[in-house]
């Protein structure tokens, strides 16, 4: 009956891990999400921006002053883009290893959980032999009862 038990907790236990699975790959993507708009922020001052705001006649004279001062600023803004990048990458990368120490993890819970079954089972085995054992004791306790109270094995006894 044990057994019976163990085996439905791995099968439910099973499905729920798969169940994890998919929340687990789900829980990533707004990550890689924020990731993904944060690199398309990264090259801060490389184009001029549209400036769909302004009038169609004011947007010409504003697009020339921006890219005027775009130029005047790159000595600021190039440095500013490196440091996007570097840091955007060097996020990508935590990413990566936490995404695959959570694997490891999983895959370690896994070993356990079957270590633990075959630790059941061991111990299923056990008291299975530990049963048996008393039962060969007390068979083995009662025969040298029996053989005590025969008054017919006594002179082969004492001749002993």
């Amino acid at each position: 009956m044990a057994s019976l038990r163990e085996e439905v907790r791995l099968r439910h236990g099973g499905s729920c891990r798969r169940q994890e699975a998919a929340a687990d790959s789900e829980s990533w993507t707004p990550i890689h999400a924020s990731l993904d708009m944060a690199e398309q922020r990264t090259m801060i001052g490389s184009t001029v921006p549209n400036l769909s705001r302004f009038h169609p006649l004011l947007r010409l004279p504003a697009r020339l002053v921006a890219r005027v001062m775009l130029y005047l600023l790159q000595l600021i803004t190039v440095h500013q883009r490196e440091y996007n990048q570097s840091m955007v990458k060097a996020v990508r990368g935590l990413v990566r290893r936490m995404r695959k120490a959570h694997e490891g993890r999983a895959l370690l819970a896994e070993q356990i959980e079957l270590l633990e079954q075959r630790c059941g089972e061991r111990d299923a085995q056990l008291a299975l032999i530990e049963s048996r054992l008393a039962a060969l004791q007390s068979r083995q306790d009662a025969l040298e009862k029996q053989a005590s109270c025969d008054p017919t094995d006594r002179p082969l006894r004492e001749a002993a």
